[in-house]
């Protein structure tokens, strides 16, 4: 892979020995190859950044995009694993090694907390952090780093739960897993607005005439006339087709429902008014037009759900007469909608090595003064690759990288005179389209090397950034004359030929207009979904580069989408001739599984260009 070609330097982590931790005999010292298990080295402990360490929402900043010491982050849950013998990397040998609380000595005036390292704090030149009274056992011959950059806000930084750090779990044991949004899904609002929806389909006039029997125009007859309305039954079929089933849409239906028949005095009409003007869920206080919606029907699944995704609620309908709504917070027979349950957040930023070591048996300490090359301050390590009681200062040789993969995503602004829905109708664009969120599906654990755990049947998660880049070079409106993003997403390592389906989330800031699976309504959200196929014939670019693998660590996968035009309804059956871009919306998010959709170390810091894809919705 492609490593720092930009930058001139590279970092260092250094162990400088100056003594044992432990009693030793003479024969242990006088031995270079002795030391029983149990004994180590107490050493001086210094880590080197490039001179581009970056700080990076699931924006530029938390993804640390930008490449400068100012924006490094800093680390926490530093964890090293040592271990003795490089050809059995997976068995540990003997506890983490521990950098201590307030052991930071350079650069001075640093206050490190312990396993951790503070942000900016790096020593000018060779970007070195030295860390006092560390203790590594005798014989080890390599380590496998963790640390995660600091920041523990969900949605800001990510985040992952993680099994298998403690001083007694096997290495094997250790695991990365997206973490999901909530513990537990609250869906009684969602339940509540099924019921008043379902209320409303269920209106009949005094007489017992049913608005879905204005659906059947076989109730088109003279004496019916005082009641039946074919506009009634169109109006009937619109609402007892929608699937979205969460408060934004839902009242944007029934407000618009409402305004429709507002000042009709058909007898079914204001059947309709009155189931839709109930004490428990709306009211017209002003009999202005307007409804006012309350709070058992308002904020979902956002405000229960910590900022659950909208489209993430569905609605399933009977197909009685009546027909009947039942609310959908996970994937069923009649739902193929992602599950709340394992909607999770994207990735925090981890790095990871599995790296051997080289020796010096003297202080190296001073070597780091100045020092702008990692082969440089390497090339000082001669005198073997174990710890050894004469073994004063340890290099690890492998550079330490990001362990996670990052998507850029990217929507071409709408550069074409027209767009058109699923009807052929055409689709107002002036006010643009804000860009809110990034869903990657078929996220799983991976393991202590953010490999894809592929035994068994691991949960499948659906990450969701909610936080759109708009610090740097992109917009977080698309238009006709403005791009949206790039927004940066960190995600994890997937297997080599496996499609990755990725929804963006926009809000219509425009009129209504009818997507694949219902209106999108003004005002709301929706989603247009993209296949990432690094097997497709076209449109991907830099296989090699990240083996075949959508996300790979240390590597971004970039995407960049494009809206089609579609096209109008010229043989007037009621659909677009030409069904794209827009006719392809969704108010409800797929399942994103479905696969028919529409030490002295270095740590590399610079993002390795990925995998590319072209995209067209």
């Amino acid at each position: 892979m492609r490593k720092f070609l930009k930058y001139a330097y590279v970092g260092a982590i250094a162990l400088t020995g100056f003594g044992l931790a432990s009693c030793s005999s003479d024969e242990d010292i006088d031995n270079p190859n002795g030391g029983a298990t149990g004994e180590t080295v107490k050493t001086t402990f210094a880590i080197s950044f490039p001179e581009n360490v970056i700080k990076t929402k699931q924006t530029a900043e938390i993804v640390q995009q930008a490449g400068t010491i100012a924006s490094f982050r800093g680390m926490e849950n530093i964890v090293l694993v040592p271990y003795l013998d490089a050809t059995d990397r997976a068995t540990r040998f003997g506890k983490n090694i521990t950098l201590l609380y307030n052991t930071q000595a350079i650069p001075t005036s640093s206050t490190n907390a312990e396993n951790a390292i503070p942000n900016g704090k790096l020593l000018a030149n060779s970007n070195a952090v030295l860390f006092n009274d560390v203790t590594v056992p005798l014989r080890t011959s390599g380590f496998l780093f963790y640390g995660k950059a600091t920041g523990d806000d969900g949605y800001a930084n990510g985040k992952l739960t993680v099994a298998g750090m403690g001083n007694a779990d096997e290495i094997t044991a250790k695991s990365f897993t997206p973490t999901p949004i909530v513990d537990a899904v609250t869906s009684t609002k969602g339940e509540a607005l099924a019921t008043y929806v379902s209320l409303i389909a269920a209106a009949k006039d005094a007489s017992n005439n049913t608005w879905a029997a204005c659906a059947d125009p076989a109730n088109n007859t003279i004496a019916n006339q005082d009641w039946y309305n074919a506009n009634l039954g169109v109006l009937y079929t619109n609402f007892t087709s929608m699937k979205a089933g969460a408060s934004q849409y839902v009242q944007a239906a029934v407000q618009d429902l409402y305004s429709s028949i507002y000042a009709s005095t058909n007898p079914v009409a204001v059947a309709i008014k009155t189931a839709i003007k109930t004490t428990t869920y709306a009211d017209d206080s002003n009999d202005d037009g307007v409804l006012e919606f309350t709070a058992a029907i308002n904020n979902y699944p956002e405000g229960d759900n910590n900022d659950m995704p909208a489209g993430a609620a569905a609605l399933t309908w009977s197909g009685a007469t009546p027909n009947v709504a039942t609310a959908v917070a996970a994937n069923t027979n009649n739902s193929m909608t992602v599950n709340m349950a394992t909607v999770a957040y994207p990735a925090s930023l981890w790095y990871f090595v599995d790296s051997q070591l080289k020796t010096a048996n003297a202080s190296k300490k001073d070597e780091y003064d100045g020092v702008q090359n990692w082969s440089t301050i390497l090339g000082k390590y001669t005198d073997g690759t174990s710890v050894t009681p004469s073994t004063r200062s340890i290099a690890i040789e492998k550079p330490i990288q990001y362990a996670v993969g990052r998507l850029d995503s990217k929507v071409n602004k709408l550069t074409e005179s027209k767009y058109y829905d699923r009807e052929g109708q055409e689709v107002n664009i002036a006010s643009g389209f804000t860009f809110t969120g990034v869903l990657i599906g078929g996220q799983k654990a991976v393991d202590y090397k953010f490999e894809p755990i592929t035994t068994g049947t691991p949960t499948e998660y659906t990450i969701y950034d909610k936080t759109i880049n708009t610090s740097t070079n992109g917009s977080a409106t698309l238009a006709a004359a403005t791009d949206a993003g790039t927004n940066y997403t960190l995600a994890l390592e997937t297997v080599k030929d496996a499609p990755v389906y990725v929804a963006l989330e926009f809000v219509n800031n425009g009129n209504d207009f009818r997507g694949i699976d219902g209106i999108v309504k003004k005002g709301c959200k929706f989603y247009m979904i993209a296949q990432l196929d690094p097997t497709a014939a076209s449109g991907v670019t830099n296989k090699a580069n990240t083996d075949g693998k959508v996300f790979k660590q240390d590597f971004n996968t970039i995407a960049t989408f494009t809206i089609d035009a579609g096209a109008a309804d010229a043989n007037h059956d009621g659909v677009s001739d030409d069904p794209k871009g827009f006719a392809n919306a969704y108010v409800t998010i797929p399942d994103l599984r479905t696969p028919m959709l529409e030490l002295g170390f270095s740590v590399d810091l610079e993002w390795q260009e990925g995998i590319t894809f072209t995209q067209h919705f």
